[in-house]
């Protein structure tokens, strides 16, 4: 359900705004372009409430505004500067893959490197840095989402490019600092705060190129498809350490979807088996990505049950267009399989 136009202006929302304040809150805010003077009032009306604009602001390029991005992005940019006289104000810098923007990266064969992303983004994300500054600022990734445009390390490997000139302080504030100062965290949470170690074989630096990086993850891809994995490289240190960071990692979705668990400590399968039937922290951990990640595909089936998949039409050995095919069996199997007492065949 979608709330009700104008809700930033209604007058009872500046009085729950207030409410958070008490607890030690703040308030992130997602909206369009069109409604930043709204976002504006709310902050001027609760001068004490920590607001965050996420997603850079929303300018939009959809609907009446598709193809107008030129004539969007003045209108967005001052209406930004206003915001950000306000001290109370500040903003993540992220979510310009969304389709909403008007960018089309989710059409192309091939997604985009980061220094393609890095120019066309420049306009935007420079323009709040200077704004805001970078004690203000902090970098979002906006994934799952824009999983569907590009890979995460060439997401980030954009954000570096686009403060590549900035001093040390300035990218410890946009990447981490900023966020753990509005947030209140005093340490990294345990989903972040990854052994280093274990990362270190298999770690890209952001002097690589783009093409490194994929070349990098086919080869996770190859070693996936592989039957027997070769013996790995163990790492330093007690084991304890190791399963520890196995746990940590459990609970990072973006992380558990990208590449093995046992190829993250460097261990082989049947040792990270064994642990889980003699570790009950561990087990947990285990179910725990096994279920965000049931959810996740349950998801997607009922995304592609709805909206169904673009599919190449041929005659003749040519692609002539696509037609939208739609198909239900991926949601059904999932839900016989996760819900069986409801949606089992009948009769068996």
């Amino acid at each position: 359900m979608s709330p009700p136009p104008g809700l930033l202006q209604h007058p009872f929302f500046a009085d729950g705004a207030r409410r958070p304040t008490r607890q030690g809150l703040l308030l992130d805010v997602w909206g369009y372009h069109m409604q930043l003077p709204h976002m504006l009032a709310l902050a001027r009306a609760v001068l004490e409430l920590p607001l965050v604009v996420d997603r850079v602001g929303g300018p939009l390029g959809i609907g009446p505004f598709a193809g107008r991005q030129a004539e969007v992005f003045p209108e967005w940019k001052q209406q930004m500067l206003e915001l950000a006289a306000l001290a109370n104000v500040m903003v993540k810098l992220g979510g310009l893959a969304m389709y909403v923007t008007g960018f089309d990266f989710h059409r192309r064969p091939r997604p985009p490197g980061s220094e393609e992303l890095a120019k066309i983004w420049r306009p935007y994300i420079e323009t709040r840095i200077e704004a805001f500054g970078a004690d203000r600022c902090m970098f979002e990734s906006n994934f799952p989402v824009d999983k569907g445009m590009w890979s995460y390390p060439v997401l980030w490997n954009a954000f570096k490019r686009l403060v590549a000139d900035a001093g040390a302080e300035e990218k410890a504030a946009l990447f981490s600092g900023t966020a753990r100062r509005v947030y209140g965290l005093a340490r990294l949470p345990e989903a972040l705060a990854f052994d280093r170690r274990a990362l270190q074989s298999r770690s890209i630096g952001y002097a690589d190129a783009d093409s490194q990086v994929r070349q990098e993850y086919d080869k996770k891809l190859t070693t996936l498809g592989e039957v027997r994995f070769r013996r790995p490289t163990r790492l330093t240190g007690p084991p304890a350490s190791c399963f520890q960071a196995f746990r940590r990692a459990f609970s990072c979705p973006f992380m558990s979807t990208e590449l093995p668990m046992s190829a993250l400590v460097r261990r082989r399968r049947n040792t990270v088996y064994e642990r889980r039937k003699v570790d009950p922290a561990f087990a947990r951990g285990w179910e725990k990505a096994v279920a965000m990640a049931l959810e996740a595909l349950r998801d997607a089936a009922i995304v592609r049950a709805q909206e169904g998949t673009e599919r190449a039409l041929w005659r003749r050995g040519k692609q002539v267009g696509t037609i939208r095919a739609y198909d239900n069996r991926l949601l059904m199997f999932l839900l016989r399989a996760l819900q069986p007492e409801v949606y089992g065949r009948r009769g068996h």
